[in-house]
């Protein structure tokens, strides 16, 4: 106590000093550190009126399905991209990729504008093999990437 009293001045400085960088802590922290918002941040916006249900995904995977050397099929949404896995029995790229068309007959015109695709062929036959197709929103048509 003797020691409070005598420095007064000082310990009143110190704790408003420490009291001033704990809020400015606190503040820095909630602020910077800790996020509070949809990890997609914004990129969201307008997913309500362009929504896409299950029957939608339905379409998709059957179109596919109903395709020559298509075996299996399966599409889903994460945020604004459609991911479609497609397992075939052939290997011809120029096949595979004109099966991709029948994804974007399935999709209004306001879906394509919105959404982007990506498919992801693999073979049944051949573990090495594999094809992705990526459809920017608005584009014209798939982009492609192999590996065989």
């Amino acid at each position: 106590m003797n020691f409070i009293k005598k420095h007064k001045k000082g310990v009143i400085i110190t704790t408003i000093v420490l009291l001033v960088f704990l809020i400015l802590a606190v503040i820095f922290i909630n602020k910077f550190v800790l996020y509070h918002g949809s990890s997609y941040g914004d990129r969201l916006d307008g997913i309500e009126e362009v929504k896409l249900n299950d029957d939608k995904f339905r379409s998709i995977e059957e179109k596919l399905k109903d395709q020559e050397g298509i075996s299996s099929a399966s599409a889903s949404l994460n945020g604004k991209i459609i991911h479609v896995f497609v397992t075939a029995s052939i290997t011809d790229n120029e096949k595979l990729k004109s099966t991709a068309a029948s994804i974007l007959e399935v999709l209004s015109d306001e879906e394509k504008k919105f959404y982007d695709i990506e498919i992801y062929y693999s073979s049944s036959e051949n573990a090495d093999f594999s094809l992705i197709g990526y459809y920017r929103k608005g584009s014209e048509g798939f982009t492609w990437s192999s590996q065989s």
